[in-house]
């Protein structure tokens, strides 16, 4: 399991000026906690508050992550740091909350067959998904829901006409 800790930028962007790291592994008590690092925070001004979030994953990295979850943003507060001397170094990363790792979900809508395959990367099967549709991305409509069958859930869409959107997600 890997986890690393990303800068928010003003536009919702992630940067990520730190290294990857590990979970503890020594003690079951530990294994939640992130081996520590010594994490420079960067170049800004003092008195600064800057956001931060963290993601954790199983897999070589996020995009193809089998399971993977981040927690909500963290605002850190650096004080005066010049003014003593020192350097922005993320310590403690008060208010960071627990969060669940989920699998990863992808839709594939083959072409030109008359049905669609959900199929989920995920060691453990998912509970059941919902398949919704839409014609204009605002208005969702209840499709299906069904439950995988060794890891795959299978949606059948009949061929229309009609463009559709279709998305998916846990119930």
């Amino acid at each position: 399991m890997t986890a690393q800790l990303f800068e928010v930028q003003t536009d919702g962007t992630l940067a990520s000026p730190f290294p990857a790291t590990t979970f503890r592994t020594n003690s079951t008590r530990a294994e939640y906690y992130l081996v520590p690092l010594n994490l420079l925070a960067g170049d800004f001004g003092e008195d600064t508050n800057v956001t931060y979030r963290l993601r954790a994953w199983e897999g070589t990295d996020w995009e193809s992550a089998t399971l993977r979850g981040e927690s909500d943003d963290i605002v850190v507060h650096f004080p005066a740091w010049k003014a003593t001397g020192g350097v922005p170094t993320v310590e403690y990363l008060t208010g960071l909350k627990g969060f669940m790792l989920h699998p990863r979900i992808t839709l594939q809508l083959p072409v030109p067959t008359s049905n669609a395959t959900l199929a989920t990367t995920a060691k453990q099967e998912p509970e059941p998904l919902i398949l919704q549709t839409s014609s204009n991305l605002m208005d969702w409509q209840n499709f299906a829901t069904n439950a995988p069958t060794q890891g795959v859930v299978r949606f059948d869409i009949f061929a229309s006409d009609e463009h559709r959107f279709y998305r998916v997600f846990a119930e």
